[in-house]
């Protein structure tokens, strides 16, 4: 620990939270944290709870929240003159980003059905002498689709 016992420099929260000083630095400009604390020389001093919220802030990467949004959610809190305004805040940008998983989630099903579809035709293939094309695979007499039915996506992205 440093010098005023119980907070932490911008190497130690780095190393406790697992990310870099320049991070750290970067989070600062665009808002998401601010340092509570500076020496007499200017030193950056930060608690536990900045360790937190790094964390927190890595968590919601992990759910696919870019910089900008965690920064809407960091001043919807702060900027908000009461927490019922900041309550609605932040459940609108919630309710935005899970809308955004529910599409995802849609298209990661199709892709899903695509590539099952896909396993499927390359079965076909792996008994076929002939050199792959979407001609020859398109009218393929080993092929297990139906008749007129196209190739799946993912598959006819491999021509």
């Amino acid at each position: 620990m440093s010098e005023r016992q119980g907070l932490l420099s911008i190497g130690e929260l780095a190393r406790l939270a697992e990310t870099t000083a320049r991070t750290i630095r970067y989070y600062e400009e665009l808002g998401i944290l601010i340092p509570p604390h500076r020496t007499t020389k200017g030193m950056r001093r930060y608690t536990a709870h900045e360790v937190a919220r790094l964390q927190a802030i890595k968590a919601l990467q992990d759910c696919d929240y870019s910089l900008a949004e965690i920064a809407e959610l960091v001043s919807a809190r702060f900027q908000a003159p009461t927490g019922t305004e900041a309550g609605q805040r932040i459940q609108r940008i919630f309710e935005r980003k899970l809308l955004e998983i529910d599409e995802r989630i849609v298209r990661y099903q199709h892709l899903k059905q695509d590539l099952v579809r896909s396993i499927e035709a390359l079965t076909d293939c792996c008994v076929c002498h002939l050199v792959p094309s979407a001609e020859v695979c398109q009218t393929c007499q080993l092929s297990s689709l139906d008749e007129g039915e196209e190739l799946p996506r993912t598959f006819e992205a491999t021509f």
